[in-house]
């Protein structure tokens, strides 16, 4: 409504980065997805600009995984913990074995612990998967229909800027749980065309259950438990944003089993407590109480056939799109909806662990022989490059595209059929 009663004029070099963005796209997606579908004889397949690059990873980071198999040792404690050890070999562990696991080495130290800021649509698709284990698609489902419920901000966003709204937001709640002392408003940044993903009112997920049921609060649907354990997530990390900082004592503890060695790093007790009465950084209290030298009894043993590094989860594909500029937040779970609907990944049951399948594998490594210079990382990231300098003027959007169409001439010209036929496609 602001942006309305303040209504200025078009600024043409948004649309025609806009225009640009959606041609490229097309070129691309279009003359490659028609290309494989010719070849395999399958109308299924496609490629993308982005999604391709993104195929990549997921193959890359799987054959990684598959040369790095091994044993992965599951000790659990008697007091419930669990530790890892990874082993090349397989150890023997006999049956009803009193087996122990040695406290090597403990270090600490006290540090000071900063909130992080509140989500962006990368972060928060990334926190949702490792957190609640709530794939990207369905999270930002979720997130859609929250905020067309009107219970938090646009969730398509890369900006961690927070108005002065959301800054007298999370200040009325802290007050409102007596928590005044601990609050620091914090802007996080200037920039950015929408806030970061911040809820919109002072009500924590029990105060939004309660209000819901009372009729005070009526919203168009009926909200899930993962609606509200996405909302959560949201409102907590987002009035953590406003806290003031930590101090805690962070220990790096040592254990040894069977020859094998494992050290875990974690805050473990609170000294002056601040942001992390609303957002848990993962203390672990028990390491408190371990001393060097100890010997910890365990309960029971578990040897699983597994690797050292770990497959790509949707979250950690969104994160690697954004550290490498390609894809958008509007974007970023469709791309790895593409890959799996195009039959190239599958998603794991148990883990939500992306899979490459040998069709996934064999386009594209059919894609990289032929195409290169079209479905690189570096291409992609070039592209974009170029569509935020035509954002600022900085160059003209039909040099961007002649670039472009030379490039997929050049194919043409090398014998391999990509725009199938003269003015199929026209500039």
């Amino acid at each position: 409504m602001e942006a309305i009663r303040n209504r200025g004029p078009f600024d043409r070099k948004l649309i025609n980065a806009q225009i640009v963005r959606r041609i490229e796209d097309r070129w691309i997606g279009f003359s490659l997805s028609g290309h494989l579908k010719d070849l395999y004889k399958k109308v299924w397949l496609g490629a993308g600009r982005v999604q391709t690059p993104v195929l990549g990873w997921i193959i890359d980071r799987y054959d990684e995984w598959k040369r790095n198999r091994g044993y992965l040792v599951l000790v659990i404690l008697n007091n419930g913990k669990r530790l890892k050890f990874f082993t090349k070999d397989r150890i023997d562990v006999k049956e009803n074995e009193r087996a122990e696991v040695m406290v090597l080495n403990i270090d600490s130290r006290e540090e000071v612990l900063k909130p992080l800021p509140p989500f962006t649509t990368d972060s928060l698709l990334f926190e949702a998967q490792r957190t609640l284990g709530i794939p990207s698609w369905i999270t930002m489902k979720l997130a859609q229909q929250l905020f067309e419920s009107g219970l938090i901000t646009y969730h398509r966003t890369d900006s961690i800027r927070v108005s002065p709204a959301g800054i007298a937001l999370a200040k009325a709640y802290l007050e409102k749980k007596g928590l005044e002392s601990l609050y620091e408003g914090r802007p996080w940044s200037s920039e950015g065309a929408h806030e970061a993903i911040r809820p919109t009112r002072p009500l924590d997920v029990e105060e939004l259950r309660k209000a819901i049921l009372e009729g005070s609060l009526k919203v168009p649907i009926k909200l899930s438990k993962l609606h509200f354990k996405l909302y959560d997530l949201i409102f907590r990390r987002f009035i953590a944003s406003q806290m003031v900082q930590a101090r805690v004592r962070t220990l790096s503890v040592t254990f040894e089993f069977k020859g094998l060695q494992n050290t875990i790093e974690r805050p473990a007790k609170v000294l002056e407590e601040g942001f992390t009465l609303i957002y848990n950084p993962g203390i672990e209290p028990w390491l408190c109480n371990l001393r060097e030298g100890q010997k910890l009894s365990v309960e029971s043993i578990k040897i699983i056939r597994a690797s050292s590094v770990r497959l790509l989860t949707p979250g950690d594909v969104v994160r690697l799109m954004k550290e490498n500029g390609i894809g958008r937040p509007s974007t970023y779970s469709k791309i790895i909806e593409s890959n799996i609907r195009h039959g190239y990944v599958i998603v794991s049951k148990k883990r939500g662990y992306l899979v490459p399948t040998t069709m996934g594998i064999n386009v594209y490594n059919y894609l990289v022989s032929n195409f290169a210079d079209i479905v690189s990382v570096e291409t992609t990231r070039k592209l974009e490059e170029e569509l935020d300098k035509i954002e600022k003027g900085e160059i003209s959007p039909i040099e961007v595209l002649d670039g472009l169409w030379n490039e997929l001439e050049k194919m043409r010209l090398v014998g391999i059929e990509v725009l199938r036929g003269e003015g199929e496609i026209t500039a």
